[in-house]
């Protein structure tokens, strides 16, 4: 998942039927997303990526945030990513207790 730079939120557009669209690669690939809402949390994913990867944030409204950007992956059948922030999730809880 990558799009310039990773602090950076992918791209979001509405397509003509009104479904959402998020642009994941400059490659100009774009996911459909079945809501608004799940679009913009898919937008959000290299701001997240990193906030995991770095251990920049923690508790349990950062967990929440990663677990439902995998939800929406798994929506997405984008399986590695979701499997990813589902995991980083689960930590950021366990660090939490």
């Amino acid at each position: 998942m990558r799009n310039g730079d990773r602090r950076d939120s992918f791209p979001v557009r509405q397509v003509g039927d009104g479904d959402w669209e998020v642009l994941i690669a400059s490659e100009d690939i774009w996911v459909q997303c079945e809501t608004e809402k799940d679009a913009r949390i898919l937008s959000r994913a290299p701001k997240l990526e990193l906030d995991a990867l770095e251990r920049a944030r923690s508790g349990l409204e950062f967990a929440a945030e990663l677990d439902a950007l995998a939800d929406v992956l798994e929506r997405c059948q984008i399986g590695f990513g979701s499997r990813f922030f589902r995991r980083r999730a689960a930590e950021v809880r366990r660090e939490a207790e």
